[in-house]
This record gives structure tokens, sequence and C-alpha cells, in this order.
């Protein structure tokens, strides 16, 4: 027998007796396996078990609540966690006091509340964003949109049964493929070969080429249509050349503003237009002026490198020619009144190259001034005209090419004399600005040959203009001016 265990003061006035002594005269408890005849230690044990377990079971922390929003109060305890779910399961119903009944009507699914994708949102009347709908509602807008795309369906099915008639037609034209050879497109024939049953890839490479060498010739389409863009100005009201009295836009087949945008209008306007003027023109030969004297406008232009001086004719004289087969006389004096006479082609070579006098030999000085005259002489046949042309020509020979070498006060010069006498030369000295003559040197009658001398008296580190005047005869001739400087 165990010992007895020592009374403590809850145990006062009790006989002392241990608990493997006591038995359990109590029925069978399976859910414990506690038996009848048991020791008391047994069943406190075994009882003392099952309550730890059980607390365990209910301790509040053993619970996971995350599924609901927070909750407040927070549960405690076993407790207030049954109340809580008591409380969500009486607001999932509603009793229907309506009908008298004790029944209840529950909230899904006719007024269950649920958010809707964002297909499904609107905006209401009051212009609030509507993102749920009771699951009723929701259901049919799914079903009504299941509905929709059902029929969508049925016709995209429909569409590519088409489809696929048309691919499988198609791939009969073309196909069989694989190790099939590839059938060969053949052009009958083309302006743009000389052969027939050109293969289409041919066919389109000189197609490509002939196209660049059109656009090429003709312009790009931007550039064709800036030409196009070019036409006179209100030519559509323009009385023609030929009847003042009818419009361009009269005429028949003329292309109006209006119409007018690709190079085909612009050049049925233009063949038109010529063909106006021609009439004009052909209508003033036949019918207006008889040939004058009038008619005839010569002019001449000349260059010189020495001994050859070059005459340029201009001018128009319509329907005439020279009156001697060789040209027309051509005269031309120097300075000391010495003259040469040649001949030349004038009207032939109207608008033409220049004709070449060689000075050379005449006695005419190839360093004088020099005055031309032409005795025109012009005849149609029927008509002959007279004049004279009389001009003058500065000849560059005259200024003889200087050399200047400066020093402080003076700067020394030097030319070449290619003149016989009588001749002059002045040269002078200016100022930079040209104001004011400073000093000038004479040289009268020097001999063919070098010519050298010095300007004195002049300030250091200033800067000067010098020329040479030549006079020859009654002629003076002012040659460019040449800068120089003195040292300082």
């Amino acid at each position: 027998m165990a010992l007895p265990i020592q009374p403590k003061d809850t145990q006062a006035g009790c006989n002392p007796v241990s608990s493997n002594c006591v038995i359990w005269q109590g029925p069978d408890i399976p859910c414990i396996t506690l038996c009848r005849g048991d020791s008391i230690s047994d069943v406190t044990y075994k009882v003392a078990t099952e309550l730890c377990t059980l607390v365990d079971q209910l301790a509040i922390t053993g619970f996971d609540v995350s599924c609901f929003p927070p909750i407040c109060p927070k549960p405690e305890n076993i407790h207030d966690l049954i109340q809580f779910i008591l409380d969500q399961l009486c607001s999932c119903c509603i009793t229907n006091s309506s009908t008298g009944t004790s029944g209840t009507t529950p909230l899904c699914p006719d007024n269950c509340i649920v958010s809707v994708c964002e297909l499904f949102q609107y905006v209401d009347p009051l212009g609030n964003q509507i993102t749920t709908m009771s699951l009723t509602d929701y259901a049919t807008a799914i079903g009504n949109r299941v509905c929709e795309l059902y029929d969508t369906m049925a016709t995209v099915t429909t569409n590519i049964k088409s489809i696929q008639g048309r691919l499988t037609t198609l791939e009969n034209c073309v196909l069989p493929c694989g190790s099939a050879s590839t059938p060969v497109i053949q052009i009958p024939s083309s302006c743009l070969t000389a052969g027939s049953n050109i293969p289409i890839e041919t066919f389109v490479q000189t197609l490509e080429t002939a196209f660049c060498d059109l656009q090429t010739a003709t312009g790009t389409p931007a550039e064709l249509t800036g030409a196009i863009a070019q036409s006179c100005i209100n030519l559509d009201t323009t009385p023609t050349l030929n009847n003042a009295a009818v419009s361009y836009a009269a005429l028949p087949g003329w292309i109006p503003a209006g119409s007018y945008s690709t190079v085909a209008d612009s050049i049925n306007n233009m063949w038109l237009t010529i063909c106006d003027m021609r009439t004009a023109v052909q209508s003033i030969v036949t019918n207006c002026c008889n040939p004058s004297c009038d008619d005839v406008n010569i002019t001449m232009s000349f260059s010189y490198t020495s001994p050859s001086l070059s005459v340029t004719f201009n001018g128009t004289a319509p329907a005439f020619a020279d009156c001697a087969a060789g040209g027309m006389f051509i005269t031309v004096t120097d300075s000391y009144g010495v003259e040469y006479t040649s001949q030349v082609a004038v009207i032939a070579n109207l608008g033409g190259g220049a004709q070449i006098i060689d000075l050379s030999g005449t006695g005419v000085n190839l360093f004088s001034n020099y005055t031309i005259r032409l005795d025109v002489c012009a005849t149609d046949g029927t008509l002959t005209c007279n004049k004279t042309i009389i001009d003058t020509f500065s000849n560059p020979a005259l200024c003889p090419t200087m050399a200047y070498a400066d020093d402080v006060t003076y700067i020394d010069y030097s030319f070449t004399n290619s003149i016989a006498s009588p001749v002059t030369y002045i040269v002078e000295c200016w100022n930079n600005p040209l104001s004011t003559l400073v000093v000038s040197n004479t040289i009268v009658n020097p001999a063919v040959g070098a010519v050298v001398g010095s300007i004195t008296g002049l300030t250091a580190a200033t800067t000067y203009q010098l020329r040479v005047r030549v006079i020859v005869g009654s002629t003076i001739s002012d040659c460019p001016y040449t800068t120089v400087t003195t040292k300082p």
C-alpha cells in the first residue's frame, strides 16, 4: 500500500488514505478509456489529461480569424470567439417577419452583393462608378454576355469556314509545292523587250529599269508638279494673240485652271498656246510689214590681245545679207591718225564668234587707243541699206606693267615702254583715300625699253595709291591704281 499523504489544512478531519487505494465504482467511460475498478489515481490522471487537451484545443490563440475584416473588440477567450461567430451567422440570415413565420431568408444568392470585374462596371445617372452587383444580377449579366459571345462565335465560325474554302481554292491554284516544280508565270509580250513569253522576274526587272530611265528623263513627280505650277497666271482669261476677242479658255480642248493638274494638261495647254503664237506670228509675217533699212541693227564690241583686235557683231538683220561676198569694210585708226581697213563677214556672224583683225605690219600703233568705223552695206536682193557705225576702243596695252619697290620715304618704280614717240607717261602718287595728289613724275618720249624712277618726299609707314597716265596724241588713258605702303 502506498504511504499515507500528509494532511494539509484543507484535509483537516479527514483520514489520510492514498488515492491508489480507492477504486472507481462508476461505469466504464470509453471516450477516456476509463474502466470500472480503476484506481482514483488513474481516473484523476485520465480526466486531467483530457481536460488539458480540451484547454489547448479551446485556446483563443489556436484559431485563425484572418479571413475576417479587422475585429474590434478582438476576442479574448473562447466565449468571445463563439459569440463573434454567432454574430456573423446571424448577419447572414434575416428573419422573415413579413410572412409571420419563423423561417429565414438568406442574403445569397438574391441579396448577396459581390464585386464585379471591370468589364461589367458602369457609371450610374448620378455619375458614380458602380463596381458591385447582386449575385443574381451579376450572373444575369454574365449570361447575357456569354450569349452575345456565342452569337459572335457562330458568325466567326461561319467566316472561318468561308475563308478555309477560299484558301483551299487558292492552294489548288498555286500548289502543289514541295518537290513539285514552281509554276513559271510568263508575260506574253511587252513593248519593253522584243521577246515573248517573258518570265515575270525578267519583266519586273526590265520594267523597273525602264521606269527609272523615264523618271531620270522627265523628272520626279515633285519636279513635274513644280513645272506644272509655272504656267502663266490668269491665262484662262487672257485674250489669244491671234484673236483678241477669244480668250485661251475658249480654245477647243483648253484645260481650265480648276481642272489643270497633270503633265498632260500642261503639254496640252502649252501646244495650244504655241499654235496660237505661231498663227499670230505667221499673220504678222504675211500681212504686216515689208523689210526696211530700220530692220538692219548692228552693234560691235571689242577685245585686244596684241597684235590682234577681236570684234564681235551683235544685233538683227532679218532677210538681209552683206552686200559684198567678202563682207563689210571695217577701218581701224590709231591715236596718231594711222588707218587700216579690212573686210569681214558681219551679218553671217551676228551673235556668233569674234572676228579677228591682225594689226601686225599694218603701221597701226599696237599700243594706241583705236577708233573703229564699220561701213554697213546690207541687201535683201531688192533693197540695199548703207550706214556708218563708229565706235572707240581703249587699248589695255597702253598701260605698262608697273613694278614698285617701297622704302621709308620713297618708292622706286620701273616699267617697259613699248610705244615709239610721241608718248608721255605721268606717274602719280595719291593718298590712300584718293582725295589728294601727293606727288607726280612726268616722263616725256622715253626710249623704247626700260623706264625707271622714284617718288620721293613720302612719309614712313604710310599707304599710298599709285597709277600711270599714258598720253598718246590727244588721247589720255588712265591705268589702274596700285596700293603701296612705305616702310616704318
